[in-house]
């Protein structure tokens, strides 16, 4: 505590007296100082109190605030998986209810009426997975993508429409980093599953890219555009205007089909998801080559015949040919596809057929609009017919032959006898909601076969799901480990920042009786010094 020195030499009573009062102001403003820190318990209260403690309380004043708005971020989406879990869980139930159905209805003989009852049971498993799926927190939906507006699952007539997205809410919650707040349709439902994964159109492709620059052994021709076939729905895709790859994407989506075009970032090439649970799928021609070269076509020459009747391949007879065909002059062509595997062995079978060399032949080729075989051949006496023997399922399975018949004849087209076929390998919507769409009619329909092939569908929609759960379980149980930490740095700081700033009370205390005896000392000292005369110096 510094004091004046009293001074012992000769000097005015004006200096002695100004040096008095200026000890006894600096003893008061310290004396203020001190009773300031003792109501504020600070001992910093303004920069220039400690430049230095005052910078570094800055830093740590944002460092606390920082971990203040960490807490309150981990503390929102933990309410958001909250949220989800509880949604989730509404999930999981109703599609075990729904595989204990399928399991029942594919191991017992049900009347119409206990079908009718376990179809209700069905439809009630729809309703909760739609409820679920369009669960909201504050505004947000938390499975159609952090930015949909409403609900993004619709019903209609024709089906259910997923108009969600794939937006991903992130929050940030300590030094890992930035953590995902919701999960998608995809992830938990499997809705906008991609159903046709299209062929690289080149290296480094972007939506800005032009046809032109697509480093390809032939050049796109798009003339023809696409077909999307969708339920009894068809759409003609005009590529016509199209200059770059996003155009391309671009008209797919503007088309009317509920179908998502993407560009693939690690294929390079367009991808598209089926946004219409209940309904199959299905991509061909227009006319031209612009499915196929795209790599969009769903039904081609390499399509596997294991693959065909949604998995079920095709059953062949052991006695008879598994396929005839009957040219309008009466040549019989008959088929046996012991050996084929693909549709493009079925075609050359049908090509190099030793009775099918002559100017009546029969001509196979892909269907230039649409999906399907197309079977061509000069007019005759008769039709041309395709029909398959008792004990085989072959004619039906590539799509020639109606469901439920054994035969099908042709139409006089331009000259010609024309039998176009049916999509022999639609594809499916896939997703939670589109199995049991399915697996409702199935059961409905009493057909225990498409049950048990719908039932293992169901295994893997109730694994996603439970997928999702545990994967929002793990985000929950790190969300909680990184929260705890950002809490306890927040105190840790708040401790640096006592030290820096806050005041010792018991020094305080002391400091203040120190300054108030000095203040004394100087008022006693202005006393005398005020009855001073010219003696005092003699």
């Amino acid at each position: 505590m510094p004091l004046l020195p009293v001074s012992t030499v000769r000097t005015s009573a004006p200096l002695a007296t100004q040096r008095l009062l200026f000890q006894l102001n600096a003893d008061q403003l310290d004396l203020q100082r001190y009773y300031d820190q003792l109501s504020t318990g600070r001992r910093v209260l303004k920069p220039s109190d400690d430049p230095v403690a005052s910078a570094r309380a800055v830093n740590l004043h944002r460092s606390i605030d920082q971990g203040n708005q960490w807490v309150r971020n981990a503390g929102s989406a933990l309410r958001f998986y909250q949220v989800a879990d509880e949604a989730l869980n509404r999930m999981n139930a109703s599609l075990i209810e729904a595989r204990a159905v399928a399991v029942q209805a594919a191991q017992t003989i049900l009347s119409a009426e206990e079908r009718n009852t376990l179809g209700l049971t069905l439809q009630q498993s729809i309703d909760s997975l739609i409820a679920a799926g369009n669960t909201t927190h504050q505004g947000h939906s938390v499975f159609g993508g952090l930015l949909t507006s409403g609900q993004p699952l619709r019903r209609d007539q024709q089906g259910i429409v997923y108009s969600g997205g794939d937006a991903i809410g992130q929050a940030s919650v300590g030094e890992g980093g930035l953590r995902s707040l919701n999960l998608t349709g995809n992830e938990t439902l499997g809705s906008a599953e991609v159903f046709i994964q299209g062929a690289r159109l080149g290296r480094d492709v972007n939506m800005t890219t032009t046809l032109a620059e697509l480093d390809r052994d032939q050049p796109l021709d798009l003339s023809g555009g696409i077909r999307i076939t969708q339920g009894n729905a068809v759409f003609d895709v005009d590529f016509s205007q199209a200059a770059t790859v996003g155009d391309l994407v671009t008209a797919i989506n503007r088309s009317g089909a509920d179908v998502r075009a993407e560009l693939d970032p690690s294929q390079g090439g367009i991808r598209l998801r089926a946004l219409r649970s209940g309904v199959d799928y299905s991509i061909g021609e227009a006319g031209g080559t612009a499915a196929g070269q795209l790599g969009l076509r769903t039904a081609t020459e390499s399509t596997e015949l294991t693959d065909l009747g949604r998995g079920r391949g095709i059953t062949l007879s052991s006695t008879e040919p598994d396929l005839v065909i009957q040219r309008p002059d009466g040549v019989v062509l008959e088929l046996d596809l012991d050996t084929a595997r693909t549709i493009g062995d079925v075609v050359e079978r049908i090509r190099n057929h030793p009775l099918n060399q002559d100017a009546s032949r029969v001509e196979v080729e892909l269907s230039q609009y649409g999906n399907g075989l197309q079977l061509t051949s000069p007019t005759g006496a008769g039709r041309l017919l395709v029909r398959e023997s008792e004990s085989s399922t072959a004619g039906q399975a590539l799509g020639l032959i109606p469901p439920g018949s054994k035969q099908a004849s042709s139409t006089m087209s331009g000259g010609s006898e024309r039998l176009i076929g049916a999509d022999y390998a639609p594809r499916e919507a896939g997703g939670a909601l589109d199995t049991l769409i399915r697996l409702h009619q199935a059961v409905l329909d009493g057909e225990p076969t498409e049950i048990a092939r719908l039932q293992a569908r169901l295994d893997t929609d109730l694994e996603r799901a439970n997928r999702a759960r545990g994967r929002l379980g793990v985000w929950s149980s790190t969300l909680e480990q990184l929260s705890t930490a950002a809490e306890d740095r927040v105190i840790r700081l708040q401790g640096q920042l006592s030290e820096e700033v806050e005041a010792d009370l018991t020094a305080v205390v002391s400091e203040m009786n120190q300054r108030q005896v000095a203040i004394e000392a100087s008022l006693r000292l202005i006393g005398q010094t005020a009855r001073l005369t010219v003696l005092n110096f003699l």
